[in-house]
């Protein structure tokens, strides 16, 4: 039998099972004046580590010279000679790296917003002057035009207590894809099925709600829209609250119920949440409404799981 560096224990077990052996002693590498020059340097770095640590003690190390002795060629490891004290020595560079103080790392620190304490919050934009729905489709078309995109109104009950508010589109739609007046373009028809249960198991119908985005036209390559751009829609969604009356808005999303609610706070800080919205009427007096803040219904529809929480939340607000 051939092998190579048994151990004693596994050298011993074939002698006694009668089993004849030869091994071949490892490779032995002969010591180098690099490796004893390296052994110095690691002996006097650690030698200068200790003396560092203890009180009073300011003695540097003193820098490491090539030894010029002969290779050994024993196998035995080379213990560089204890290292002399000195008055004064200096570092080389490679024992300044070795010894320097790693630079201090700071990482910004994200501030927890809270969602708001009131109970009931103004909405903040203000109906057009005597709105009416031609007013208002005239308006969305205006708007829509400075930005070459669709427009698109709310669907549905005008004298429907229900008004769901969604986010637009986050895509440049084009005129072939979503004609202007297509529901589809920010509720399809998947997303309507699920409403329509959503709605069915609190006992809603489906006819008793009023349905529209937050802007009448597509959000600009899926970004959030700027202060100027909610300046300019906001109130035609305030026109629409002032003409439906609702009794309970729905919040679908975490844009919509930032928006209206006026606040930074996630989405998940605001589902279980009893809010109420003061809105302005036509009158110009002031009406409320309750808030019931959801998940988008794309994101329930790729995380069916989430439907359950959901459904729970919606049960005990309504039990």
């Amino acid at each position: 039998m051939h092998t190579v560096n048994l151990s004693a224990w596994q050298r011993q077990a074939l002698d006694d099972l009668g089993i004849a052996a030869w091994y071949l002693d490892p490779i032995q590498r002969h010591p180098s004046a690099e490796d004893d020059q390296h052994a110095h340097l690691i002996a006097d770095l650690v030698d200068g580590l200790t003396h560092a640590d203890q009180p009073g003690n300011t003695e540097t190390v003193a820098p490491v010279v090539a030894d010029k002795r002969p290779e050994s060629r024993s196998q035995e490891s080379v213990k560089p000679p204890p290292s002399q004290d000195a008055g004064h020595k200096r570092l080389s560079s490679v024992q300044r790296r070795v010894l320097q103080q790693p630079k201090a790392i700071t990482l910004p620190v994200e501030v927890a917003i809270n969602p708001p304490g009131e109970a009931c919050i103004a909405f903040q934009a203000k109906p057009l002057q005597t709105p009416d729905w031609t007013q208002l489709t005239e308006k969305s078309r205006q708007l829509a035009e400075t930005v070459k995109q669709p427009h698109w109104n709310g669907f549905g009950s005008h004298q429907a207590e229900e008004f769901l508010i969604f986010s637009p589109p986050q895509c440049d739609f084009t005129g072939e894809q979503f004609p202007a007046g297509a529901e589809e373009a920010f509720i399809d028809a998947r997303a309507q099925k699920l409403l329509a249960e959503m709605l069915a198991c609190v006992g809603i119908a489906w006819e008793n709600t009023y349905r529209t985005p937050l802007l009448k036209h597509p959000s600009q390559y899926g970004r959030d829209p700027d202060a100027e751009t909610l300046r300019n829609q906001l109130p035609l969604l305030a026109s629409e609250l002032s003409l439906v009356l609702p009794q309970r808005i729905w919040l679908f999303g975490n844009l919509p119920s930032q928006t209206v609610l006026d606040t930074q706070a996630p989405l998940s800080a605001l589902v279980e949440k009893n809010y109420r919205l003061a809105y302005q009427t036509q009158n110009g007096e002031q009406r409320t409404a309750d808030i019931i803040c959801l998940p988008d219904l794309d994101y329930l529809l790729a995380l069916p799981a989430e439907k359950g929480r959901v459904w729970q939340l919606l049960t005990a607000r309504f039990a």
